[in-house]
């Protein structure tokens, strides 16, 4: 009896979260699970220099997170906070904002939950942004530096093969 094996396509890749190796998954099979802030909402002194800063001078926090980001200049992010600051709707901006940490650093949140956060206490929220920034950026250089990050590999295919089985 002769079996024959098709090609059988296999393309894991692997995941780096919190300095950690997860899974090793195909694309149909892998989930990922939101993760908590790494820092609570009134955490802020964890880190006093974003929390004063954050205070005094929310708009410049503002704008360094809105550049870290990758969403613009930190000029361009300071001053449309501000503009939005005067009219109150600071919480369109620090939604946004949010919703892109939430994409970018696969936190748990919703648009509305970032919304309400940044409308009741837009200077918490804002400093709770610049620690989460500043945290995912230090497991960035971590892993980086470990050698810890694994690149997916290129995808792989095995040659038919001709089984022979046994004879009985």
């Amino acid at each position: 009896m002769i079996l024959l094996v098709t090609k059988i396509k296999q393309i894991p890749f692997y995941l780096i979260c919190n300095k950690t190796l997860i899974t090793m998954a195909t694309p149909s099979t892998m989930e990922l699970k939101l993760q908590e802030w790494e820092s609570g909402l009134f955490g802020c002194f964890s880190d006093c220099s974003s929390c004063c800063l954050g205070f005094w001078c929310p708009c410049i926090l503002f704008g360094q997170n809105y550049e870290k980001l990758g969403s613009g200049s930190s000029c361009g992010g300071c001053c449309m906070y501000f503009i939005t600051q005067l009219f109150f709707l600071q919480c369109i901006m620090g939604t946004a904002q949010r919703q892109k940490i939430h994409k970018d650093y696969n936190r748990e949140g919703s648009c509305s939950g970032a919304c309400c956060t940044y409308f009741w206490c837009p200077a918490c929220a804002n400093c709770q942004n610049a620690r989460e920034i500043k945290s995912a950026q230090k497991e960035a250089q971590f892993a980086t530096s470990t050698g810890t990050v694994f690149a997916a590999p290129v995808e792989q295919q095995m040659a038919p093969a001709v089984v022979a089985a046994p004879a009985p």
